[in-house]
């Protein structure tokens, strides 16, 4: 850039002299028509480089310099700003996880947990028991919740089977109500050493009431979950993907 810019001034300079100028003010004539040297120099390296990156790393230059000089202040903005950004991080996944956040499965909105109220209900066993969704309009999700003190009403989320399918064959007409009841500590047995697993036990219209396919075998039917039915298992995809990896797809 230097070279460049001398072999201008002596063009100019040249070009004065020829214009009948002394030496001397064909000089200074050249250098006030350039401009100022620095000046232009700062000017092609906006054009020639990327002023907001080049203005960008100039500023944090600038501003690691200024934190140098008090570490003690240096210390606290950082603290400041870690609790404030792990802060605002949590509550962020909190508000995404039960707000923001949607069941993968068409139309989400439209699912309802049904649940019914009573002062001191007793649930004999969770086995037999259904947690029931309804396809509705809007989403929400429940869980068991008992009274804290005597008399007090409480509100359950879970049905016995035959309530279940007297509330599905009244509502077959409007929604598509299935249920589902948690199952843990499943000993599973394929091919290699058994494991223990989680899973849920679910009505025979679990998955067309979510709307949801299969990628490879079948879903239940209607029938799949009446006494005697043959046992069938749907495996999600990362299940298969952890536990029968030579199953192919």
């Amino acid at each position: 850039m230097s070279e460049e810019m001398r072999v201008h001034l002596e063009m100019a300079t040249e070009a004065n002299l020829a214009a009948g100028l002394s030496p001397a003010e064909a000089r200074y004539a050249a250098r006030r028509e350039f401009g100022g040297v620095d000046q232009t120099k700062e000017a092609w390296r906006d054009e020639r480089g990327i002023p907001l990156i080049e203005d960008l790393l100039r500023d944090v230059r600038y501003a690691l310099r200024q934190l140098a000089k008090s570490p003690g202040f240096t210390a606290v903005a950082i603290l400041s700003l870690a609790l404030g950004i792990g802060a605002n991080t949590a509550v962020f996944s909190l508000v995404n996880g039960i707000l923001l956040g949607s069941l993968p499965v068409p139309k989400p909105q439209e699912l309802r947990v049904i649940q019914w109220s009573g002062v001191e209900p007793k649930i004999r066993s969770m086995t037999g028991n259904f947690n029931i969704i309804g396809g509705g309009s809007g989403s929400s999700s429940g869980s068991m919740t008992f009274g804290t003190s005597p008399g007090q009403r409480a509100l359950v989320d879970s049905f016995t089977y035959p309530l279940f399918r007297n509330l599905r064959e009244q509502g077959a007409a409007q929604v598509d109500i299935f249920g589902y009841a948690d199952l843990t500590g499943i000993t599973v047995r394929a091919r290699q050493e058994p494991f223990v697993a989680a899973g849920l036990l679910v009505s025979d219209n679990f998955f067309t009431g979510l709307g949801v396919r299969c990628r490879l075998g079948r879903l239940f039917t209607a029938g799949d979950d009446h006494t005697g039915a043959v046992p069938i298992v749907v495996i999600s995809h990362k299940w298969w993907e952890q536990q029968l990896p030579w199953i192919p797809v």
